[in-house]
């Protein structure tokens, strides 16, 4: 079946929900089952064939589940490697990363009280204004240790950055696969 990257990775995401949510880990391969002692032996037999098929089928969809899910993820990291979409990523990563740093680090000089530069002259100033204060024994300064504008700018150019490298993975994303995948994990995809 022909997809895109970016569709291959949503049925993954779905298949690997999908894993999470299986209701084969309350499937026992042995059971206690009760029967009426009215019961026929040929009605035991035949509820105990009908259980061991159940069993066998779900089995079979749970395995066939986790292979295609495995097979798919390795496909699409090969994939993603062999058309260079992994450097893509990794850069996107970066990027988000070092744009929170400098957005958190922008956030924080938003202090009024925090002056960009200070004199020797404005800290005597201040000091001695404390000085003449019975009980003060120091004074505060808010000083800013980096440039605001320098700041935003960096801002400007990670976003700029971002922009351009998700333009990229959308591309790169846009490739078609033939992917294969079980009768099962088709059913289940609605494929």
């Amino acid at each position: 079946m022909k997809v895109t990257l970016n569709k291959a990775n949503r049925i993954l995401a779905k298949l690997n929900y999908q894993i999470k949510l299986s209701s084969f880990s309350r499937t026992y391969p042995a059971s206690h089952l009760s029967f009426p002692i009215s019961e026929k032996p040929e009605n035991v037999l035949l509820r105990l064939e009908e259980e061991k098929k159940n069993f066998e089928k779900k089995f079979l969809e749970t395995k066939n589940l986790i292979e295609d899910t495995l097979n798919l993820k390795s496909f699409i990291f090969e994939t993603n490697a062999k058309i260079g979409l992994n450097p893509v990523l990794n850069e996107i990563d970066k990027t988000n990363k070092l744009l929170n740093v400098y957005q958190t680090t922008f956030e924080q000089l938003d202090d009024r009280d925090f002056k960009s530069s200070i004199l020797l002259e404005e800290i005597q100033e201040i000091r001695d204004s404390h000085k003449e204060v019975e009980g003060c024994y120091s004074f505060n300064l808010g000083v800013k240790f980096v440039d605001e504008n320098l700041i935003k700018g960096s801002i400007q150019a990670l976003k700029k950055t971002l922009s351009t490298l998700e333009d990229q993975k959308t591309v790169l994303n846009a490739t078609e696969i033939e992917i294969s995948l079980s009768q099962e994990t088709l059913d289940f995809l609605g494929l």
